[in-house]
């Protein structure tokens, strides 16, 4: 997986100056933001372990998809992520950090785990069609049940 540096400097320069405590309206995107683009040996792997993705390339369309994992009622249960954290998390989007699982609605998903401590971990999660679906803190627990990539 090739880990695209452009993500992280469109982050700060999008959010850089974002106050999360508040909310408020953010234009949508002028063009999809990628975090990550998928090897073909990883695609491969991924498709023999049932996990067909319908791009190579993980991304996100909207500043919905962006700031979902910011939103105050995220903040308030303490499962947000820092502004820190949230600017730097394009940078833990790597094959070391990736896992598959199943999410709330039984669709496979696409995950990455970092900063996994006795109870709680990092986490961004992609849907198959390689775009974001969410972001945030959360139990060791999902770390366990998620099956880490081999490669």
């Amino acid at each position: 997986m090739q880990i695209n540096d452009k993500a992280y400097n469109a982050f700060l320069t999008m959010f850089g100056d974002i106050d999360f405590s508040k909310s408020g309206y953010r234009p949508p995107l002028d063009e999809p933001l990628i975090f990550a683009t998928l090897s073909g040996k990883t695609i491969n792997i991924l498709s023999k372990m049932g996990y067909e993705m319908r791009s190579n390339t993980l991304l996100a369309s909207t500043q919905k998809q962006l700031l979902h994992g910011m939103r105050i009622k995220k903040q308030k249960a303490g499962r947000s992520f820092t502004k820190d954290d949230f600017l730097e998390f394009p940078k833990h989007i790597c094959l070391e950090n990736l896992y598959m699982g199943i999410n709330a609605r039984a669709e496979k998903e696409i995950r990455f785990f970092w900063d996994i401590g006795l109870e709680k971990a990092k986490y961004v999660y992609f849907n198959l069609g390689g775009e974001l679906g969410t972001y945030g803190i959360t139990n060791i627990e999902m770390v366990k049940i998620s099956k880490k990539l081999e490669c």
